[in-house]
């Protein structure tokens, strides 16, 4: 599909430019565009786009995912961006398949370089030309300069990455009002929490909700005057009567609503619903998932959990055995 396509108007050229300009900070990293659909006030428009370059990944029926390395790396200990990945993985096969490394203390550019040639040593000698990109970076930083170059130098150097904590913090700058602070609080801004203490989040889930809580605290610590006592945990959350019932409290509360759900059709009714209540919000794991499916070149099951099959049994008291009559 042609983008001119995508509008009839008479005012393409402005609908061209408005489109590229809304599709992420950074005009200069394509990669980036098309995940920007699932951040808060994506167009209809930014989602065509991504209809028409998204990846879809085909596999034969019989064939388990072929796990490839995945690095997760952090300004901190790692463990956010490893539950992360630890996560989404089960999406594509089980926990014992997975192939994941933490790096973790990457605060300078020094480090950045370091992790993404890591990356790129992972790469298999008799790999074909478009998987010599090497490992997979799933990282979290605060700082978003450090982020930006380390998508640069990820693309400078063609690794496949993923910035998992920057459209939290993003969202959650343009929901307080506030600054994120790296190292410390002024006095400004501790001032204001104090004023502004009662605020809510809402933390998403289909599952335990553990990885979207884990997120959402990690980007919290960058913003000590925001004046949060709660978090609400929503886990196990498969309605829509569901959604609809959160996004209605966030909207009288005045709350941003960060989640993950597994299956894309929740995830978009979630988007939808935020949209219409005018409330914020961030989805943290589609755009995991839609990185992972192209770099594992296999499609996600979309099913809260995924490929986790510990749980009981408890199943079979819902099966019948009817009789056929002869």
């Amino acid at each position: 599909m042609l983008l001119d396509d995508l509008d009839n108007d008479d005012d393409d050229d402005d609908d061209f430019a408005a489109l590229t300009a809304g599709l992420g900070d950074s005009n200069k990293n394509n990669s980036k565009k098309v995940l920007d659909t699932f951040q808060a006030g994506a167009t209809y428009k930014q989602a065509k786009l991504f209809g028409t370059v998204r990846t879809f990944a085909v596999a034969p029926w019989s064939e388990d995912v072929k796990p490839k390395p995945i690095l997760a790396a952090s300004d901190n200990t790692g463990g956010v961006a490893k539950r992360l990945a630890d996560t989404a993985f089960l999406q594509f096969g089980c926990s014992e398949k997975a192939n994941i490394e933490v790096v973790s203390d990457v605060c300078t550019e020094e480090d950045v370089c370091e992790v993404v040639a890591k990356a790129v040593s992972k790469a298999n000698a008799d790999a074909l030309v478009i998987e010599k990109s090497g490992a997979m970076i799933i990282y979290t930083v605060a700082d978003s300069e450090l982020g930006t170059f380390f998508e640069e130098e990820c693309n400078r150097r063609g690794v496949q990455s993923l910035n998992a904590l920057e459209p939290v913090l993003a969202v959650m700058e343009r929901h307080f009002g506030l600054r994120r602070s790296l190292y410390s609080v002024d006095d400004e801004q501790a001032l204001l929490g104090f004023e502004l203490e009662g605020r809510t989040l809402f933390a998403v889930s289909d599952s335990s909700g553990e990885s979207t809580r884990n997120l959402v605290m990690a980007a919290l610590r960058q913003f000590p005057g925001a004046g949060v006592d709660v978090i609400n945990v929503c886990s196990g959350v498969r309605s829509l009567e569901e959604v609809n019932c959160i996004v209605q409290e966030a909207s009288d509360t005045e709350s941003l609503v960060i989640f993950s759900f597994a299956s894309p059709g929740m995830s978009r009714f979630m988007r939808q619903q935020c949209e219409r209540a005018k409330v914020l919000y961030v989805d943290i794991y589609q755009p995991v998932l839609t990185a992972l499916e192209k770099y594992l070149d296999y499609p996600p099951v979309g099913v809260p959990g995924g490929h986790d099959l510990r749980g009981d049994d408890s199943f079979f008291t819902k099966w019948q055995q009817v009789r056929v009559s002869h």
